[in-house]
């Protein structure tokens, strides 16, 4: 039986968040793609590893990177 977008993002999420300067993982349903998000600093060389590990464990979906800032707690 074929998992689902959301099993694989939990799946993915359980795996890999927190590590590898990944700090968040979504799903598009529009794209059929899991979405992850890393720190806007990351290096794409040493960052390959862990993203061609990601996609293997997403097949059939794709994985579409997304380089930002983690998000943070500021006082207001």
């Amino acid at each position: 039986m074929q998992s689902s977008l959301h099993q694989i993002k939990k799946l993915l999420s359980e795996k890999y968040l927190g590590k590898a300067g990944i700090h968040g993982l979504g799903v598009s349903t529009a794209q059929q793609a899991i979405r992850v998000y890393v720190d806007s600093d990351l290096d794409p060389a040493r960052f390959a590893p862990t993203l061609n590990a990601l996609e293997k464990l997403a097949i059939p979906f794709r994985v579409i990177v997304v380089p930002e800032e983690a998000p943070s707690m500021r006082a207001a």
